[in-house]
């Protein structure tokens, strides 16, 4: 009986000491941030995109499951993003995601109202971007919230305007 149950101890044993040394992924950056385009047909809003991009510090693949996050733009919660994942972070190597947001029109007004991002994109073309949010990991089952707070300048790439704007 003992001889049976031998493995499976052995290999719950290991299992535990594996994942209790799991370093969580890190946070790197956030590039390619672009206004993607300001739809009508479905309620006012404007689609935002950008790239974020995390390291994974570990000797074994991560899967990825989701990406919560608070969306700050200059200074003001405009939305927040969760977006669904079923994905592989490779063992020692970055992983980007990308992430669109939609901005609802509520948000674009007060910005308005506000002298905020919007009144001022045309002038500047700059943003500063915050993300306050969580990465949901697991590995061999066990499952880990990446927390991570982003904040940073970026110039916003515009499209041209006679394909901004979708009905």
């Amino acid at each position: 009986m003992i001889k049976q149950l031998l493995p499976i101890i052995l290999l719950t044993i290991t299992l535990f000491f594996a994942c209790e040394n799991m370093d969580k992924p890190q946070f790197q950056a956030v590039n390619n941030v672009e206004l993607k385009s300001i739809n009508i047909a479905n309620g006012f809003n404007v689609e935002m995109s950008g790239d974020v991009t995390f390291f994974n510090p570990n000797d074994v693949t991560v899967d990825v499951s989701e990406l919560e996050a608070d969306v700050y733009v200059n200074g003001n919660k405009i939305t927040t993003v969760t977006q669904d994942l079923k994905t592989k972070m490779r063992a020692s190597d970055e992983f980007t995601i990308p992430l669109t947001c939609n901005i609802p029109l509520e948000s674009v007004f007060n910005d308005l109202k506000e002298g905020g991002f919007f009144k001022n994109l045309l002038k500047k073309k700059k943003i500063d971007l915050k993300l306050d949010g969580t990465l949901k990991a697991t590995r061999g089952g066990v499952g880990m919230d990446v927390p991570f707070d982003y904040q940073e300048t970026h110039e916003l790439k515009l499209l041209n305007s006679s394909s901004i704007i979708t009905n």
